[in-house]
């Protein structure tokens, strides 16, 4: 059993994972458990400049429960990692120091570029084969997330400061400014690339919007690719509701009936600048990266 706590700008994540190999000798990671709580620290850090003392409590709160949990699954390995919320907040490093006080957890604060690298993973470098040429794109509530593949070589991967929460809270000339700029480098390498790239999705955002698209009957949203147009389709929906139509028509939870579409539209503007077909969604993101990090981790010890 390996575990990772994911302390994300919009939600916190604990996922437990079961590794095995099946009679063929190929590895399985089968999840055991899963709990995401809306903690939501970029609400402080975006708009304030530092996680509250509430927050603070209940983040203690939350790793607290994670290591009750891993300890009932028997728990052999785990990482606890923060991003783009935790790295902004002025105080930062001091709540790590109260989480490590009150539970003896120690939390990492990682960098946009290692966060890139945890969540192109094996799982994701095998889709990235199978496309050849495409971008991953993993939204997140405080930063997105890029790495470029062309013709099955990755050429970069690069952090932008610009995510679904953060969106909500500064004004929409700065969110401007960002999303052009992702454009950009996206139009200079499809250009240098020399045809259309598809993009590969992560985060809750892009599985909801893809889910939406099925509810929705559209021909495009299937085998696990969300065409350009059936994102579009649900986009012109969610955009003209309001967070309240959008969580009755939807059944959306708040907090992913306000950040829905600040995903959606950073995921069509890359599409726009790469003009993309689809997005393939393969329900895996940070959490996932780090358990079979610490999986191959363990195996290369051993040997």
């Amino acid at each position: 059993m390996y575990a990772a706590i994911d302390i994300g700008s919009n939600a916190a994540r604990l996922l437990i994972k079961s590794v095995t190999r099946n009679d063929s000798g190929v590895l399985e990671f089968k999840k055991e458990f899963f709990f995401r709580y809306p903690l939501r620290l970029g609400e402080d850090v975006f708009s304030k400049g530092k996680i509250s003392k509430e927050r603070r409590r209940k983040t203690i709160t939350f790793i607290k429960a994670c290591k009750q949990i891993m300890e009932l699954y028997g728990v052999v390995d785990y990482r606890c990692c923060a991003t783009s919320a935790m790295r902004d907040a002025s105080n930062g490093k001091s709540v790590i120091e109260s989480v490590r006080e009150e539970t003896g957890i120690d939390v990492s604060i990682i960098s946009g570029a290692e966060e890139a690298a945890i969540v192109y993973g094996n799982h994701i470098e095998l889709a990235a084969r199978q496309q050849a040429t495409c971008v991953y794109v993993d939204v997140g509530g405080g930063s997105t997330e890029i790495t470029m593949i062309c013709k099955g070589v990755r050429m970069a991967a690069y952090s932008y400061d610009i995510g679904t929460l953060r969106m909500l809270q500064r004004e929409d000339e700065i969110n401007g400014i960002e999303l052009r700029r992702i454009e950009a480098d996206m139009t200079d390498f499809r250009q240098e690339c020399g045809q259309a790239v598809n993009i590969i999705g992560s985060g809750g955002n892009i599985n909801k919007l893809y889910k939406l698209a099925q509810l929705e009957g559209l021909p495009s949203a299937k085998d696990g690719r969300l065409g350009i147009d059936a994102l579009n389709s649900v986009m012109n929906r969610l955009r003209v509701m309001s967070v309240d139509e959008r969580m009755a028509a939807f059944q959306l939870k708040p907090d992913r009936a306000d950040v829905i579409v600040p995903a959606g539209d950073i995921f069509l503007g890359i599409a726009r600048a790469l003009d993309s077909e689809y997005v393939l969604v393969p329900s895996l993101g940070l959490a996932d990266g780090i358990v079979e990090r610490l999986y191959m981790e363990s195996a290369s010890a051993k040997q």
